[in-house]
């Protein structure tokens, strides 16, 4: 049995694939009885059945995956008839895994992708909170929270506040973590704090690493879009803040963005020149090309 949280485009005899070979096909599906899902029931028959195994991942394969990264743009489809009719694909993580065959009836979640499938577990999720004083344009719900480059979690909201005492507008950031994405740093902090006597839980190990610097800023993902995210880093000079492990939600203090720009890494010789002949002062940007004498 698969869950998810709608149907999609599946269907009764929706096509199972595993390494784009059909092995299988979707025999019903229901509302779940809350409301809050659907389950899915599928047939993959013998031998592929053994494939199936108490870490295998499935994923809705009834689109086109398209991703552009370090490698340039990626294209991932199971096949043209499932992009139409709708289809679910499975496999098994890389690296050590439980090779056990799944049990009659096994339930799994169904993903969305295969590039969420397949990445490790996120473990629980705890929601965080941030107040900036400062504009937040190209920061939308989904953006990522990042720590020291890691992908940490994603926003979840964001509204505007009223502070009296200064009479101005801070905005308040909501996100949602996942700690133990940072792997094996994550299980080292918690297994220092209790060597050390200390509280485990996230609060107390975010109040221990706001005193050596952490904080949390807005920059910019995106030079062409004016994309934001948010990054969790160490800043070195960093003003000391209050910082209360009890509240709730947890809310981690945060730094104004740095003053950059993508003028700062222009090459110096490009200069700037304005021009006043008009009412309305234009900015003309000139290029001096470097140039070379062959020898």
């Amino acid at each position: 049995m698969l869950h998810a949280q709608d149907l999609g485009s599946l269907d009764v005899g929706s096509p199972i694939y595993y390494r784009r070979i059909q092995v299988g096909q979707v025999a019903s599906y229901q509302l779940d009885k809350d409301g809050s899902g659907v389950t899915i029931r599928i047939f993959v028959g013998s031998p592929n059945d053994h494939f199936v195994t108490a870490s295998t991942r499935f994923w809705n394969a009834s689109g086109v995956d398209v991703s552009l990264g370090a490698n340039g743009l990626k294209l991932n489809t199971q096949s043209l008839a499932a992009v139409l009719a709708g289809g679910v694909a499975f496999q098994n993580p890389p690296g050590p895994h439980d090779s056990t065959p799944a049990a009659e009836n096994a339930s799994f979640r169904l993903f969305d992708d295969e590039t969420t499938a397949m990445a490790p577990p996120d473990g629980p999720a705890h929601y965080i909170r941030m107040r900036f004083r400062q504009s937040l344009r190209g920061l939308a719900v989904g953006a990522p929270v990042e720590f020291l480059g890691v992908n940490f979690g994603k926003v979840v909201s964001i509204r505007m506040d009223y502070d009296e005492k200064t009479q101005s507008f801070p905005l308040i950031v909501g996100a949602v973590v996942y700690p133990q994405r940072l792997g094996q740093a994550h299980d080292k902090l918690v297994a220092l704090a209790k060597a050390q006597g200390d509280n485990a839980d996230l609060s107390h190990m975010v109040g221990r690493l706001v005193a050596h610097g952490l904080r949390a800023q807005a920059r910019t993902g995106n030079l062409l879009t004016g994309q934001l995210y948010i990054a969790l880093d160490f800043l070195p000079h960093a003003a000391k803040v209050k910082y209360d492990p009890d509240a709730h939600p947890l809310e981690i203090p945060t730094a104004p963005a740095a003053s950059t720009s993508c003028r700062s890494s222009w090459p110096r010789s490009w200069t700037r020149s304005t021009g006043s002949r008009s009412t309305a002062s234009a900015s003309i940007w000139t290029i001096r090309w470097p140039t070379w004498t062959a020898r």
